[in-house]
């Protein structure tokens, strides 16, 4: 599989009010409970373990396409679905701290500054079910993407951040290769972030429109 090298090297990080500006056409997929399988082990237990029927379809795809690499390798999924409610939590607590680091600010550009940590929730990847946060093991260790999941203190989160390592930058193509090849868009500002169908998702791969809108927990 060869991925589409304009989505392979595309280095844009979009605003909030760019993915707000994308139409939704919901394809109506439901939810689908997660399980680990051959190729696709679980980090630390999802909070949620579900993801959009076509979500999941390429994600194995993406096993595929990562083990035609190294055959040695085994795609790991840190996480999945986010309820509304968490991202609503996360967003709160960016925009307080945007807030308090930048009085004056007017409340769009406070928006967009907490958006680059925790997405704003009506444009947000993860409440679609579209969206996953991978990494990838070798003989069960993770390999080295030059920070942990989740550092947010360190400036390397950047998927092109400067200060990697050769073997740092080949293993993070390497994951972005499996995944763009199974038809993800990645984002920029986390190295481990990946997401199918939702409004990111539309404006890298030059779709009309998302797939996918926010969609409530299951019972």
């Amino acid at each position: 599989m060869h991925p589409p090298d304009h989505v392979l090297h595309d280095r844009r990080i979009f605003t909030a009010a760019a993915m707000r500006a994308v139409p939704v056409h919901d394809t109506g997929e439901p939810l689908v409970r997660l399980s680990p399988e051959p190729g696709l082990v679980f980090g630390p237990p999802l909070p949620y373990a579900w993801l959009r029927q076509g979500t999941l379809a390429r994600l194995r795809q993406a096993v595929r396409a990562l083990r035609a690499e190294d055959p040695l390798a085994t795609l790991q999924l840190l996480y999945a679905y986010r309820s509304l409610t968490a991202q609503r939590e996360g967003f709160a607590a960016s925009r307080a701290r945007a807030e308090a680091a930048h009085p004056g600010w007017t409340a769009e550009a406070l928006d967009e500054e907490a958006h680059l940590f925790a997405a704003l929730p009506d444009v947000a990847g993860h409440p679609t079910g579209g969206a996953v946060d991978v990494t990838i093991l070798r003989h069960g260790t993770p390999l080295d993407m030059g920070t942990g999941y989740g550092d947010w203190a360190s400036p390397l989160i950047f998927t092109y951040a400067e200060g990697l390592t050769p073997a740092q930058q080949e293993n993070r193509a390497l994951l972005r290769r499996a995944m763009v090849a199974a038809g993800f868009a990645p984002f920029n500002g986390e190295w481990w972030h990946f997401s199918y169908g939702d409004r990111e998702w539309a404006l890298v791969w030059g779709a009309p429109a998302a797939l996918y809108t926010q969609v409530a927990e299951p019972e």
